[in-house]
């Protein structure tokens, strides 16, 4: 049978180690390194516009070097990657920004002859963050439309954090693996980018207060993530990284998922249950960090022991459900959640509006069951039939209009902003009521 909801604040005698925050709370080390990494690549990958980070970047060592394009490549590694001078000021300045060290820290005074790169390693920054301390660090909102906002956590807050989900984790996967628990060597698979708040969570400060190792599998083939499973791994995704792997099989081996950032749906968190595994949906936001957990489909969060109450300044709707219990009803500021990126729908519409055969336009996320993406629906300007006319012609307009839409999103949005379904018709639908309404895919 399996145990009630966890409490995290039952006696620490599963082998989670609790360092001293005054002393450990900085990133050090390997875990120092592998956000670095992360961070970097992920801002090259802004700056280039890239939708899929290079295989090569994730290879990068404590050796690797960025070099201006003007540099000498003189001992370089075939992953060191060139860089130019605006792209090279934007990623000191984001790694600035998040490890709270001044850019010109980082090398001698910035002279644009390429000194600044050529005497830089990812492990030199990764010393020079060290000494400088990192007591706290500043995320960035996974938002797709403006400027994200930038988030500052002390790192004494969030190794608390992370040492409360350890003990529930801790509790899971002893459930998992029964009575080898104490034999097994746990690992954390991670799937998210270690540089956001929750792949930093549970992908860095959880596994370093279990001291468990770290996989780190972001962007690789759910049937590949599948194969290297084994029982007891603790897993950490985001709800469409896990509907894409519970697409992906029938049965899993008895592992921890872990779900972060949006709440997971009831029928995805019960796939999973099916499958094998045992499930701790998170639910927070890069603002705040962590709010509540969950273990059951469906289930009221619970606050962490953080919280007192509710914070209102969380961006969704938080309504009590009883004594430190709570349910998430929408977001307040009209963003929803693909793929892990806050995505507003009613940017998306504003960008498809500009296109010259558009007259009106709404964007919605898919309902259950039909996907995890947005769709759009389109009030076009030539492309509604006539009276009489044949439908294969109207097929045929229709068919050249999605493709010349598909291709002006594509060119205009990110991969989350995207729509991947199109429907076309006279006016916009809406409820019995007047209200704007849904519509289903066909």
């Amino acid at each position: 049978m399996r145990s009630p909801e966890p409490d995290a604040n039952q006696a620490t005698d599963m082998h989670i180690q609790t360092p001293n925050p005054a002393v450990h709370a900085c990133l050090r080390g390997e875990s120092l390194f592998r956000v670095m990494r992360s961070l970097i690549a992920d801002e090259l990958g802004r700056q280039r516009h890239l939708r899929v980070i290079p295989r090569a970047w994730r290879g990068w060592t404590r050796s690797t070097r960025l070099f201006l394009e003007s540099a000498s490549r003189d001992g370089a590694s075939q992953d060191s990657p060139e860089v130019d001078s605006i792209e090279l000021l934007a990623v000191a300045s984001r790694v600035g920004q998040f490890f709270h060290v001044d850019r010109g820290g980082f090398g001698p005074e910035a002279d644009h002859d390429g000194a600044l790169v050529g005497a830089a390693t990812l492990g030199g920054w990764c010393d020079l963050v060290e000494r400088s301390g990192g007591a706290s660090i500043t995320v960035q909102t996974s938002g797709s439309s403006g400027m994200p906002k930038p988030c500052t956590h002390a790192m004494e807050e969030l190794r608390a954090e992370a040492s409360e989900h350890a003990r529930v984790l801790a509790m899971f996967h002893a459930e998992q693996v029964g009575e080898c628990a104490h034999e097994r060597e746990r690992r954390v698979v991670a799937l998210t980018p270690c540089h956001h708040i929750y792949g930093l969570m549970f992908g860095v400060l959880v596994p370093e207060a279990l001291g468990a190792s770290v996989i780190e599998r972001v962007g690789v083939e759910p049937s590949r993530v599948r194969r290297e499973l084994r029982a007891g791994d603790l897993v950490v995704s985001h709800p469409a990284g896990w509907r894409l792997l519970v697409e992906s099989t029938d049965a899993l081996p008895a592992i921890v998922a872990i779900s972060s950032g949006a709440p997971l749906p009831a029928e995805l968190h019960a796939g999973l249950v099916a499958r094998g595994a045992r499930v701790l949906d998170v639910y927070g936001c890069s603002e705040l960090g962590g709010i509540g957990r969950r273990s059951e489909p469906g289930a009221a969060f619970e606050l962490l022991g953080r919280w007192k109450s509710l914070p209102a300044e969380a961006p969704d709707q938080l309504c009590s459900a009883g004594e430190r219990r709570f349910s998430v009803e929408g977001r307040r500021d009209g963003a929803v959640q693909v793929a892990g990126i806050n995505v507003f729908p009613g940017e998306v519409a504003r960008v498809l509006r500009e296109h010259p055969r558009v007259v009106d336009c709404v964007v919605r996320p898919m309902s259950p069951g039909e996907g995890d993406r947005l769709k759009a629906f389109i009030v076009a300007r030539d492309a509604t039939p006539d009276e009489g006319e044949a439908s294969d012609q109207v097929d045929v307009a229709l068919d050249e209009l999605r493709a010349e839409l598909d291709a002006f999103a594509r060119a205009r949005l990110s991969t989350p902003q995207r729509p991947v379904s199109w429907t076309f018709g006279r006016v916009l639908p809406t409820t019995a009521s007047g209200k704007p309404g849904d519509w289903r895919i066909t």
